[in-house]
């Protein structure tokens, strides 16, 4: 079964109401027209989205000025922002290929990739 959205719905009411009110799906499907260019329309970052691209650029920068990997709550402390925040982060980071993440001791230490 598919998940009803309203793109799904709209189509439903459309062969509900088949050939007997053509205006009713003529805007019926002016509205199907706007959901979609909706959708295609580019999503402009959020505030919290901006500001993690210069926390994300310091932790790149803590990370090539650390002797060892660190740990996420050892780049939180430096950077003074959450453990949780770091983690996140660091995730990104890793996710785009700037950072690895190896395990030592049950601990996850990142470090820059090579």
């Amino acid at each position: 079964m598919t998940k009803m959205t309203k793109k799904v719905a709209l189509n439903v009411a459309i062969e509900a109401i088949g050939e007997t009110n053509a205006e009713a799906v003529e805007v019926l499907e002016n509205m199907i027209a706007q959901l979609e260019k909706r959708a295609s329309a580019p999503k402009k970052p959020t505030k919290k989205q901006v500001e993690n691209v210069a926390v994300k650029e310091a932790i790149v920068t803590a990370l090539k000025g650390a002797e060892a990997p660190m740990s996420a709550k050892a780049v939180g402390e430096a950077l003074e922002i959450t453990t949780q925040r770091a983690s996140a982060l660091l995730t990104q980071l890793k996710n785009e290929g700037a950072v690895v993440r190896t395990e030592e001791k049950g601990k996850a230490l990142f470090a820059i990739a090579q």
